[in-house]
């Protein structure tokens, strides 16, 4: 945790904001491509040398002006996140197969310009089918500061 906002390493170019896993020398997320108009969306696998029905799916949502402790922040946009973990067969302790299963995570990150990320929202591991699952947790990140003596805020996304 969390899955949606995490230190590693970033590239930035004019295409897209992305960054790299521990897995091989692929891109292995991608947080926001060029276009940032409300409704544009993109997707992506991951970890495909693991699973080959895992992937991302992100839409940008809308801009706001973002409310945050360094103060209200104008034409930031929302962008939604969504990572289906595909169907997967289930078994009993035995390996027989027992049914199947589907899990989702999901969330949605503000990016105000001139400052990066400055809040996430994120659920993990919410399975469908009846009941209702309400996933494995909730997490909530805001921005407090920024880094200190730094003159110039980190170029926008």
């Amino acid at each position: 945790m969390p899955l949606f906002l995490f230190g590693y390493v970033f590239e930035k170019t004019r295409e897209y904001i992305g960054s790299y896993g521990d897995l091989n020398l692929d891109l292995s997320w991608k947080y926001l491509e060029a276009n940032l108009q409300p409704g544009s969306e993109f997707s992506m696998q991951l970890v495909p040398d693991l699973a080959d029905n895992v992937f991302l799916h992100v839409r940008v949502l809308r801009e706001v002006t973002a409310e945050t402790a360094l103060g209200r922040l104008p034409r930031a946009i929302q962008v939604l996140y969504l990572v289906d973990y595909g169907v997967n067969e289930e078994t009993d302790g035995y390996g027989n197969p027992t049914g199947f299963s589907r899990a989702f995570g999901y969330g949605a990150i503000t990016y105000a310009p001139r400052v990066g990320p400055v809040a996430s929202y994120e659920r993990t591991f919410v399975g469908v089918g009846e009941p209702l699952h309400p996933g494995y947790g909730d997490q909530t990140i805001s921005i407090v500061a920024t880094a200190a003596g730094r003159t110039q805020s980190p170029p926008a996304p």
